[in-house]
């Protein structure tokens, strides 16, 4: 009983005894009638409100950073609610910039109400679950609150960065068709080379101009298109990056790498290891690009002391003789690991993006008049450091693709390896 009811009765107590001492009925009805309130409200509890919530965003896939507007549409199924009060449950990783989360007033049977706020989110999967619902009955005697299910989840994908990669290697193709190029005859578009007229050959390959140069009919023949098997495994520990904005660009360039093979036709796995392991295994297809999209956008760094070396990774989860595109900013202590991944049969890309941090150092220290000593040296170091590391990984037969974000990665060289094994 709440404590104003308790006043109620202590008052009605009170004016009772005063009529009786007083022998006047004049304080009887005063102090009947907050008993007869109470009787009747405890005699008739509400039934639990029956609302019907609808949770809509607005863009349904918003951009990081985006502004994303939040309509919540409760609509009363049941009977009329003297006093009802909402309040809708927000992830804490979101922030609210506009509107307010939570309604309070009456809402009638078959009635509606629009609960509308604006949020902004960085890129991740973002599940809203319930609203907390806090109603009264129209005597004011029983106040019930409880969680609502509105499970609505709110997917912030990463934006795709500018790629139109060939990573291809013949070691890893497959016998069903797709983008890649190997150098074997059979249908597709590139060139390949001529051979003598058969029986059966389309006249549409018949190469005019090399008979009537060589006296004798000749056809063209093709290069063969065939799908590969790519995994890709992006680097999510923490200590491989200077800042949060290069690992999102690391996380960006690994979900373009796989939607670029999958709308190729071609079989893509995703590896996320840094203090725990995600996996999504090999498949083609929009579902595929999806369940990659998913996984990259919430992807966080950590650590994990299983996951510090590469020798560690399950190689074993991706086909065997598949493409590697290991996308991180790689350390000296990785090269053993990706030796160790080229021993065990895989082909190899390692797919580097590389932070403007040394760049933009460089040019501070040189607009100065008198650079620091220790800043020189330091920088200087790190630069010996990156070249070791490089001629290391090319030494091993590594293909070395660098990655500065903003700049298409199909028009940069990769360094060492060919792109067709």
């Amino acid at each position: 009983m709440k404590p104003v009811h308790r006043l109620q009765l202590l008052a009605s107590g009170v004016l009772f005894a005063l009529a009786i001492l007083t022998l006047e009925g004049r304080w009887l009805l005063p102090a009947i009638v907050p008993v007869l309130w109470l009787i009747v409200g405890r005699l008739r509890p509400p039934l639990p409100p029956q609302l019907q919530l609808e949770r809509v965003f607005e863009p349904a896939c918003p951009a990081p950073g985006q502004s994303c507007r939040v309509s919540l549409h409760v609509k009363n199924c049941g009977a009329d609610l003297a006093w009802l009060r909402l309040a809708d449950t927000v992830p804490a990783e979101i922030t609210v910039i506009d509107g307010v989360t939570h309604w309070q007033g009456s809402l009638e049977s078959d009635s509606a109400i629009s609960l509308n706020y604006t949020i902004r989110a960085n890129r991740g999967i973002f599940q809203f679950s319930s609203v907390t619902c806090a109603s009264s009955d129209n005597f004011w005697l029983w106040e019930q609150e409880q969680e609502l299910a509105a499970d609505s989840v709110l997917f912030v994908p990463i934006p795709s960065a500018q790629l139109k990669p060939n990573l291809s290697a013949g070691s890893a193709l497959r016998l069903f068709p797709g983008i890649s190029g190997v150098r074997r005859a059979g249908e597709g578009s590139e060139f390949y080379g001529i051979r003598d007229y058969l029986p059966g050959d389309p006249l549409r390959t018949i190469n005019w101009r090399a008979g009537a140069r060589w006296n004798q009919q000749k056809v063209n023949i093709y290069e063969a298109e065939r799908a590969i098997d790519l995994g890709i495994i992006l680097d999510c520990r923490s200590e491989s990056y200077e800042t949060e904005p290069d690992f999102d660009n690391a996380c960006s360039v690994a979900q373009t790498l796989a939607c670029c093979y999958l709308d190729g036709g071609n079989r893509v796995a995703l590896m996320l290891y840094g203090a725990d392991l995600a996996y999504c295994a090999p498949g083609s297809g929009k579902q595929q690009k999806q369940r990659i999209k998913e996984l990259c956008a919430g992807a966080r760094l950590g650590d994990h002391l299983a996951f510090d070396y590469l020798v560690n990774l399950p190689l074993q989860l991706f086909p065997p003789r598949s493409l590697l595109a290991m996308v991180s900013p790689l350390r000296a202590a990785d090269v053993f690991g990706l030796r160790h991944m080229r021993a065990q049969g895989y082909a190899l890309v390692a797919v580097r993006p590389i932070s403007p941090l040394i760049t933009d150092s460089q040019s501070i220290i040189s607009a100065k008049e008198d650079p620091d000593a220790g800043e020189q040296l330091a920088l200087e170091v790190h630069t010996i450091e990156e070249e070791l590391l490089v001629k290391e990984l090319l030494h091993s037969g590594i293909v070395l693709q660098p990655y500065a974000g903003g700049n298409p990665v199909h028009l940069l060289a990769p360094l060492g390896g060919s792109h067709h094994a």
